[in-house]
């Protein structure tokens, strides 16, 4: 590979970096032949050393780039969602006040001048209103997180015939990941669980 052609703006990472290795390969065999390695595959070799510099600090400027995009993009967008709601809160204000004066007035309709028409028109399913205090425990859900080995346990003391009940009941099963992870670290095998360190990119 040609080392004009070999260059921070048109070689990937890959090349870059593989090319000094070929270099290193062909000085160790110069000085083996020579017994010296030449000015000129030394200059070679810090050419390659500075395309891979530029190469870095192109990649690195283009990640800060797209973060600060990337971060300008999530405040963008927070604000519009702050304006969203915003919105809605006021159209539903409004429409509040409305439905409160034409109650008042006994009043099915408002025309404007310019031939617009508000309707106060009947929901299509009665809202049902519910007070928590007051409502009777039998119409109620009860939702838990109850661990496995208290489960099995109460399975085995239910009626047979509720057994099945029971389990039909239960429509969530999630790893207790604390459970797991004490586990793993106490050195036992959890199957279908294991632990890893993974890497992350930081900018300098």
């Amino acid at each position: 590979m040609n080392i004009s052609t070999l260059t921070a703006h048109n070689s990937n990472l890959f090349e870059i970096d593989a090319e000094p290795e070929a270099t290193f390969d062909q000085m160790q065999e110069e000085r083996e032949i020579t017994g010296d390695i030449s000015d000129e595959s030394r200059e070679r070799c810090a050419q390659l050393f500075a395309e891979l510099g530029k190469k870095i600090d192109r990649i690195a400027a283009y990640l800060r780039t797209q973060q600060r995009k990337a971060s300008i993009a999530a405040e963008e967008a927070q604000r519009l969602q702050q304006r969203r709601r915003s919105a809605e809160q006021r159209v539903s204000d409004v429409k509040e006040m409305l439905t409160y004066f034409m109650r008042c007035r006994g009043l099915k309709r408002l025309e404007g001048e310019l031939l617009n028409t508000i309707r106060l028109q009947a929901n299509s399913q009665p809202l049902l209103q519910i007070d928590d205090w007051v409502l009777s425990q039998e119409f109620c859900l009860h939702t838990g997180s109850i661990p496995h080995r208290l489960l099995k346990e109460m399975r085995e003391h239910l009626p047979v015939g509720l057994r099945a009940e029971f389990l039909q009941a239960m429509i969530n099963t999630q790893p207790n990941t604390q459970l797991v992870r004490d586990a793993l670290l106490r050195g036992e095998t959890v199957a279908g669980a294991k632990i890893e360190r993974r890497s992350h990119i930081r900018i300098d």
